[in-house]
C-alpha cells in the first residue's frame, strides 16, 4: 500500500548544475519552482499542474501533449504561464496550456516557445519599439487565440493557428496553418495556408502564401501567392481548425513551393512540424512493471526511451 502510494504521486525533477532533486509534493511544480534559479530545467510527468509566474530563466520540458505520443507518460497540462521581467531567454516545450501570456508593457526577449498546445498566447501591451518583446521564437504549436500587439521582430514558424490578429511590428510569420488572420501590420507572411482573412492586413509582404479567397490588394505586397484554393480538398484530412485525428500535410505538396523550394505548410520551411510534436529531450514510448518482484525479491522494470535528434 505504501509504495503505490508513492507511485501515484506526481513527481517533478529540478536539474542544477547537473544534479536532480525530485518533488512529489501537493503542488510539485511549485515547489520545483520556489528552489529554482536562472539557468536551471524542470522536468514535467504527465498530470495537471496549477499556473506558473516566471521571473526568471529555465529551461522547461514537459512530456508532449498529442495522445498518441504520451501514452507511456500522460499529457503535461500547465493552467498557465505567464512571462515576467527576468524570464528572458526561457524555454519551454511540450506543454498543454490553457494560455500564454507576456506582461502589459514589459520587455521580456529571446524566450522560444516548442511543441506547446496553448488555447491562447498574449503579448499583452501596446505596440511601442521601446518596450516590445523581441527575438522570441514559437514554433511547432498549436494556438488558439494568438495576439502579438506588444512585440516586435518575432518568428511565428510552422505552427497551427486558429485566430492571428493585431500583430506587432516587423514579426516573419512562416509555414503556418492559419484558419483566420486579420489586423496585422509591418510583417512578413511566407509560405502559409490562409483559410480566412478580415480587415487590416495593411504594409504586410506575402509571399508564396496558399489563400482560400482572393484578398483585396490593399496596400500590403503580393508575391507569388495561390488564391482561391478549395481548402476543402487541400489537405489529407481536416475536420477542424486542428484536431488530433486530422493530417495537415498537403495531398499536393509539389503544387504549391515556397520561398525555399520546399512546400507551403507546416511541413516545409526551416522547422516542419514534428509529428507527435514530442519535445527534444529523450522520450519514453513505453513502461512495464509486473505487479510483483519474482523469487528472488527482483522487480523487472522495463522502460523504452527514444532519442530525439530535433
Amino acid at each position: 500500500m505504501v509504495s503505490l502510494s508513492v507511485f501515484s504521486q506526481k513527481a517533478v525533477v529540478l536539474q542544477h548544475n547537473g544534479i536532480a532533486t525530485v518533488f512529489s509534493s501537493a503542488n510539485p511544480l511549485a515547489d520545483a519552482y520556489t528552489a529554482s534559479v536562472s539557468g536551471d530545467t524542470i522536468y514535467l510527468p504527465g498530470g495537471v499542474f496549477p499556473g506558473l509566474v516566471l521571473n526568471r530563466r529555465l529551461t522547461i520540458f514537459g512530456t508532449g501533449h498529442y495522445p498518441d505520443s504520451t501514452t507511456a507518460t500522460g499529457v503535461s497540462n500547465v493552467a498557465s504561464i505567464d512571462f515576467q521581467a527576468g524570464s528572458d531567454k526561457t524555454n519551454i516545450q511540450g506543454l498543454n496550456l490553457g494560455g500564454i501570456s507576456f506582461q502589459y508593457n514589459i520587455r521580456i526577449d529571446s524566450v522560444v516557445i516548442a511543441r506547446c498546445n496553448a488555447g491562447s498566447l498574449y503579448f499583452n501591451g501596446e505596440n511601442n519599439p521601446a518596450t516590445n518583446c523581441q527575438g522570441i521564437l514559437i514554433f511547432q504549436n498549436v494556438i488558439g487565440d494568438f495576439v502579438l500587439t506588444h512585440s516586435s521582430g518575432i518568428r511565428v514558424f510552422n505552427n497551427i493557428i486558429s485566430s492571428l490578429h493585431e500583430m506587432g511590428t516587423n514579426s516573419w510569420i512562416r509555414n503556418n496553418k492559419i484558419n483566420a488572420l486579420n489586423a496585422c501590420y509591418y510583417a512578413m507572411f511566407e509560405n502559409n495556408t490562409i483559410n480566412s482573412y478580415g480587415g487590416g492586413l495593411d504594409f504586410n509582404t506575402f509571399r508564396n502564401n496558399v489563400i482560400n479567397n482572393q484578398p483585396a490588394v490593399g496596400n500590403s505586397t503580393w508575391v507569388n501567392n495561390y488564391f482561391n484554393v478549395d481548402f476543402s480538398n487541400l489537405f489529407v484530412k481536416q475536420t477542424a481548425w486542428f484536431a488530433y485525428a486530422d493530417d495537415y500535410h498537403l495531398k499536393a505538396p509539389g503544387t504549391y513551393p515556397g520561398t525555399d523550394a520546399t512546400q507551403a505548410g507546416i511541413y516545409g520551411g526551416y522547422y516542419p512540424y514534428k509529428q507527435g510534436a514530442v519535445p527534444s529531450n529523450p522520450h519514453i514510448q513505453t513502461y512495464t512493471i509486473p505487479l510483483q518482484t519474482n523469487t528472488s525479491g527482483q522487480l523487472n522494470i522495463q522502460v523504452k526511451v527514444a532519442a530525439q535528434n530535433n
